[in-house]
């Protein structure tokens, strides 16, 4: 392994001329060139070099890794390491890594369309909670998966190894950071759109979407229609949304209810949607939050105050 940046291309030159060995070209240190359109090259460009130079593999950072890199931003590095330059056969094997596990591989095989790939996953083998014996296996059981049309919610069912390492890790790149179950359309477009305004990749669902659907974004939403439904209907709505997220195993969901609290014990009880889908989830305390500033809406001191069309707060009602 060649750390490119801190060798240069007359050294990767030099060391291609004397071993027939491959040369595994990593590119540590590509962010300080590559982040602003002012600094450095584009990774085209760079690759171009390099493989000129004699490298054979080369690093393309991972889909949903720590580094700064967008999924697309690596899909298009290993995508251009798999196209030939000349008229022989002088591709060059891209290379995945940076926070790779089970949940992270069919997303990566997806958007390069190829296995013509390395994919390492050092955490993710071995600081599987059943050994690096089994975070072995829950990557094979994450390519059966993709081979089948799985998804890997279903693959998991009857494989604990898989399950345990989505568990553990989560399907990471995958729009499992941030998910928002809405008791109606109305409160989940709103947080959609607050969500886009911030800078995330959204998606809005009106039911449990597979994990293929949630490929390449950051966050995303159920639109119910809780706000209607009875208590029976509610508790079976809430247990069944729940009981699919805690497959998905994601980092923090957001119940978004109406800011005025529009809820009865008996019809879109919120509680019943709250309290069921923690049940589901193992979570043990909810933060409740009242109002949306961005809508000109907030909670003050047990009182909810609506903007009016002057903008000036011209409504208030009581919480209880």
């Amino acid at each position: 392994m060649v750390s490119l940046n801190w060798v240069g291309l007359s050294a990767v030159q030099t060391l291609r001329r004397h071993t027939g060995l491959a040369i595994h070209g990593h590119r540590n240190g590509f962010g300080g060139m590559g982040r602003h359109p002012l600094l450095g090259m584009g990774v085209r460009a760079y690759q171009v070099l390099y493989r000129l130079a004699g490298i054979d593999h080369m690093h393309v950072h991972g889909m949903g890794g720590k580094f700064s890199d967008l999924d697309e931003d690596v899909t298009e590095a290993a995508l251009h390491c798999l196209e030939p330059m000349g008229e022989g056969d002088d591709r060059v094997m891209p290379i995945f890594s940076s926070g790779q596990c089970a949940g992270t591989l069919p997303h990566t095989l997806v958007q390069v369309g190829s296995d013509d790939l390395m994919f390492l996953s050092g955490g993710g083998i071995m600081a599987h909670p059943g050994g690096p014996a089994a975070g072995l296996v829950s990557l094979r059981q994450a390519h059966e998966a993709v081979g089948t049309g799985a998804s890997l919610a279903d693959q998991a069912r009857a494989r604990p190894e898989l399950a345990q390492a989505l568990a553990t890790f989560g399907p990471q790149g995958s729009g499992m950071g941030y998910v928002f179950v809405a008791d109606g359309f109305t409160g989940a477009s709103d947080t959609l759109a607050t969500l886009a305004r911030g800078g995330l990749r959204v998606r809005l669902f009106r039911d449990l979407p597979g994990a293929e659907a949630l490929a390449g974004i950051e966050a995303w939403g159920i639109a119910t229609l809780a706000r209607s439904l009875g208590r029976e209907d509610m508790a079976a709505l809430a247990g069944r949304i729940g009981a699919g997220l805690a497959a998905l195993a994601p980092d923090f969901v957001h119940v978004k209810i109406c800011s005025t609290f529009d809820s009865s014990a008996s019809t879109g009880n919120v509680a019943l949607l709250a309290q069921g889908l923690a049940g589901a989830l193992g979570i043990a305390d909810i933060a409740v939050l009242a109002g949306q500033p961005s809508l000109g809406r907030y909670a003050v001191f047990g009182t909810l105050f609506a903007r009016g069309a002057t903008g000036g707060p011209t409504a208030s009602t009581g919480i209880r």
